[in-house]
């Protein structure tokens, strides 16, 4: 039977009938899935044996967390997570912006965890599924009628993604993807671009958000400090009250969101966070500032002039480092996504090598056979089933010679073909191939945490108290010093000790000793899994450090490392 009646007949049988009698419950053929599944659902229900209680629902839970900037952080989300008790195996990860978890569904819903989550730390969260195969469709006609349509069958799950954007989630062992577009709607439908990877997507947007906010806070700041240190003509009132407009617009429109994180986490989670140093130097050097200034109007002014150039520059300065680090980290993630070496298009062919057409990887079908065109790569794993040449898959096995492929031979997604042709009939489709294997053990490994991160965590924990601490002490001792030592004033003791202890916060933020490890973890297993080597946990990575190999042996190291 040619391709085009096998499709044909396909179509028929798909779109028309009604599969009464099957389950979605089914034997996976893939031997790599587990004993079970349910069309590939990410978000799995798996029924647990209680003792005391009888069955209880679990569902496996990934959410993409927007908002995450530090360890202090993603240490507010993991505690926040923890305390909701039907929560369960609880992993989060700040190079993805991700956190995993299993929820018993009898004490609620997934939404009211979201929620709570979002109440509790202001993150925006959002949940991440993959039912199967997913496609992301652009309609036509009314958006709402499309939806209130009965699933055609195979579809297992429509969902709005904006005005004219649909995600159709569908099982692919019971429609493929032309056919539901072509057949198996009302409407015209077309596939609308691809989405990046959600934390991909999730780290775009805050370096965006990250960006905008800091040339804001960059574009009212340079009037404070022109004032304040250029040679101007003294009109200290003016400039004053300049300033302090500019400032006040500074600390509550850029550094604002700063304040209900510090609460939120001090009330919730009883974390004592970063944000908690910028809220505290940022706020003492502006409300000092506009005591300053009030006294100069009043016609009294202090021994010390206020400074509204450290409020608004001390606020500058942190976006920009924040937005550095957010781009460093995107950079990265992106730089080393094995995501990466999945193929968009593909061209389909006959098995018989006849008529040619290429199409968008996604549209890939059970069924399909496609062409590898001389130094191309793989689209997805399949069978050789006519042509010969020679692979490189070093990137799964390690191995830097060529392998020969001939009828009969396996192929594996993303591997690069040499200089002969090959049809290859597909096993599996783009999205559930060997590189989405490879990235989610990959993802696995950015999950867990080595020995060092531990050591990094507690020390950025106890920082933030330990210089609150020191900026107490420092402003005790300045007052001391102030009276005893150098007979001033109470007034101006006090103003000293003040400007000493804003110096103290300001110099303080340890956001690098939390960033710094994550970001070895997510370059060090990107770049590994890229050479075939596949670290399945951060602890192996730091125990890898000590290994002295040559390179002839990295081909063996990949297989140790990998069990």
């Amino acid at each position: 039977m040619d391709m085009k009646a096998a499709s044909s007949e396909g179509r028929t049988s798909m779109c028309d009938s009604i599969d009464g009698g099957s389950s979605n419950k089914a034997r996976c053929s893939d031997p790599l899935q587990s004993e079970y599944c349910y069309g590939n659902l990410n978000i799995l229900p798996r029924p647990m044996k209680d003792v005391e209680k009888g069955y209880t629902l679990f569902e496996h839970v990934v959410l993409s967390v927007s908002g995450l900037t530090c360890v202090g952080c993603e240490n507010k989300l993991f505690r926040s997570l923890d305390v909701i008790p039907s929560v369960r195996k609880l992993k989060t990860s700040l190079v993805l912006a991700q956190a995993e978890f299993d929820l018993d569904l009898t004490a609620g819903p997934v939404s009211d965890v979201v929620r709570s989550i979002e109440r509790m730390t202001g993150f925006s969260c959002e949940i991440v599924k993959s039912r199967g195969q997913e496609l992301e469709v652009i309609v036509t006609g009314d958006v709402q009628d499309f939806l209130k349509q009965t699933p055609p069958v195979g579809v297992q799950d429509m969902t709005l993604v904006n005005k004219q954007t649909v995600r159709i989630a569908y099982d692919a062992k019971k429609i493929g993807a032309r056919d539901l577009l072509e057949n198996c709607f009302n409407v015209a439908v077309c596939l609308a671009a691809p989405r990046p990877h959600p934390a991909l997507a999730v780290g775009s947007r805050h370096v965006r958000s990250s960006g905008y906010v800091t040339l804001s806070s960059a574009a009212l700041t340079i009037p404070v400090l022109v004032l304040a240190w250029a040679p101007l003509p003294s009109h200290p009132v003016a400039y004053g009250t300049t300033s302090s407009a500019l400032a006040t617009a500074v600390q509550f429109g850029v550094a604002g969101p700063f304040y209900p994180s510090a609460i939120k986490s001090l009330l919730f989670t009883h974390v004592i966070e970063m944000n908690l140093l910028i809220v505290l130097s940022t706020t003492v050097a502006y409300v000092f500032s506009i005591i300053c200034f009030a006294y100069q109007v009043k016609g009294q002014p202090l021994s010390t002039e206020g400074f509204f150039q450290t409020s608004t520059l001390l606020v500058t300065l942190i976006m920009l480092g924040k937005f550095v680090s957010a781009l460093a980290r995107q950079r990265a993630v992106e730089s080393i996504s094995i995501r990466s070496l999945q193929g968009t298009k593909a061209i389909l062919t006959e098995l018989d090598g006849g008529s040619q057409k290429e199409i968008d990887a996604r549209l890939l079908q059970y069924g399909d056979a496609f062409l590898v065109a001389p130094e191309s790569r793989v689209v997805t794993d399949g069978i050789v089933v006519s042509g010969t040449s020679e692979i490189d898959e070093s990137m799964v096995t390690g191995e830097l010679q060529l392998l020969e492929k001939v009828p009969g031979s396996s192929v594996i997604a993303g591997s690069l073909n040499s200089s002969g042709s090959l049809t290859v009939r597909l096993t599996r489709l783009p999205g559930n191939n060997t590189i989405s294997d490879i990235a989610v053990m990959v993802d696995e490994a950015k999950f867990s945490k080595p020995k060092v991160q531990d050591l990094a965590d507690r020390v950025a924990g106890y920082f933030v108290p330990v210089v609150i601490a020191f900026t107490i002490v420092t402003f005790a001792v300045w007052i001391a010093v102030g009276k005893a030592v150098r007979h001033q004033t109470s007034t101006i003791s006090v103003v000293k000790a003040i400007t000493y202890s804003i110096s103290v916060l300001i110099i303080s933020c340890p956001c690098a000793i939390g960033l710094a490890v994550p970001m070895v973890i997510v370059i060090a297993g990107g770049v590994a899994a890229k050479h075939g080597v596949i670290f399945k946990s951060a602890g192996t990575i730091e125990i890898a450090r000590k290994a002295a190999v040559e390179v002839a042996l990295a081909p063996a190291l990949s297989l140790l490392i990998l069990f």
